[in-house]
């Protein structure tokens, strides 16, 4: 799973790169490309697999598991509504930076 965080964290510095340069087509690709490793990096493997086999060996499992299968939704969520923008030729800055930001700090929990 910590190999995949690196690769995540690379997608993110494509799509800040290409924010900088508003190349759509490249947003496209890349933003489709972390909506993926995301789904199943997140939802497949942690929610499927760990959190599962965590939950109640960790104290306050639920809980703290709660938070992040929270911050899986908000990722996903914001993701969405960042690609109907691109698909109607806007680019919402204010959420992909949101993006980038919150899964930087999920990363680093």
């Amino acid at each position: 799973l910590m190999d995949e965080h690196q690769v995540v964290l690379k997608v993110l510095d494509t799509i800040e790169a290409q924010l900088r340069k508003r190349d759509m087509e490249g947003l496209w690709t890349s933003v489709a490309e972390l909506e993926n490793d995301v789904t199943i990096h997140s939802i497949v493997k942690e929610e499927g697999v760990l959190f599962p086999a965590l939950r109640d060996r960790l104290p306050m499992g639920h809980g703290l598991i709660s938070i992040v299968e929270e911050e899986h939704r908000e990722f996903m969520n914001l993701l969405h509504t960042f690609k109907v923008a691109l698909s109607e030729g806007d680019i919402l800055d204010g959420i992909i930076l949101t993006v980038i930001t919150n899964l930087k700090s999920h990363i680093g929990k």
